[in-house]
């Protein structure tokens, strides 16, 4: 019942809301934002200090 008679009555009314006011495009659709880290030199910083952290301690055995 729903299938042959609610169904088609709602499609038909959704084409004729289409009709009378159409979905607007976003102003960005289709672009994608570009997301790439740019700090990549603040990483390797923080490593370098994280290298050398043991060293005194293994000399004085």
């Amino acid at each position: 019942m729903i299938n042959y008679l609610i169904r088609p009555r709602i499609r038909k009314q959704v084409a004729e809301e289409y009709k009378k006011n159409p979905p607007k495009a976003m102003r960005n659709s289709g672009r994608v934002k570009d997301v790439t880290p740019k700090a990549s030199q603040a990483i390797s910083h923080s490593n370098k200090k994280k290298n050398n952290r043991n060293a005194g301690k293994q000399r004085s055995r």
